[in-house]
């Protein structure tokens, strides 16, 4: 048995043994095969990107006041299905989005301007584990939150209480705060695209003068 054989011998029982270490303490932000479930926060800000370059984008433009489908007639974007949407939905559930009042605007306007760049970079961040898009998904996260509480409390007890307030409950509020929670769990590490990498080390290549006391022990 040559030197090289025993070293690879050694070698590989070291590495059987410190696996544990090397899994506590060796971590690596790896792409989105190794991390499959955060497929699902991929689709979920990809969805959100849209809405947020659509739904919001007719609310941050939209005068105040003014009929959803005379006002949008010459616009180029969103298309004209998107309008249709909007309009079938503002007008049989959420009327607050109808009437399009100052301040829902004013938010529709920081969503498209913040929101809307942080959900497209959001996709690739995951895709490829970027550490640093932790914080600005925590802000929104929280932002997130706080504003969908205000709504569900416009859409109550406000002065145009929504038509359908169990629609808007499923549509709107419910998918807001779990995606929220979902979303503060999965960031709740500092790293949290890490995943334990059990490779072997340069540190466990034993020297010559190891490797031979080793294979005498073998032996």
């Amino acid at each position: 048995i040559t030197w090289l054989q025993r070293s690879l011998v050694v070698e590989k029982r070291k590495a059987k043994r410190g696996r544990r270490n090397l899994a506590k303490y060796q971590l690596k932000e790896t792409f989105i095969s190794r991390r499959s479930g955060d497929v699902f926060f991929v689709v979920m800000f990809s969805l959100y990107a849209i809405s947020a370059w659509t739904f919001d984008y007719i609310s941050a433009f939209l005068p105040p006041g003014t009929s959803v489908l005379a006002a949008t007639r010459d616009w180029r974007w969103p298309p004209s299905f998107v309008v249709e949407l909007f309009h079938m939905y503002s007008s049989r559930v959420d009327t607050i989005m109808q009437m399009n009042p100052v301040w829902l605007q004013f938010y529709a306007r920081v969503a498209l301007v913040l929101y809307g760049p942080l959900f497209l970079t959001s996709v690739p961040a995951f895709i490829y584990g970027k550490t640093w898009i932790r914080t600005p998904l925590l802000l929104f996260a929280w932002g997130r939150l706080i504003e969908t509480a205000l709504r569900y409390q416009y859409a109550v007890d406000g002065p145009t209480p929504a038509r359908d307030v169990g629609v808007f409950l499923v549509a709107y509020v419910i998918p807001n705060i779990c995606f929220c929670l979902v979303l503060f769990v999965r960031l709740r590490n500092p790293r949290p695209f890490a995943t334990p990498f059990y490779g072997v080390p340069r540190a466990f290549v034993p020297r010559r003068e190891e490797a031979d006391d080793m294979d005498a022990k073998i032996d």
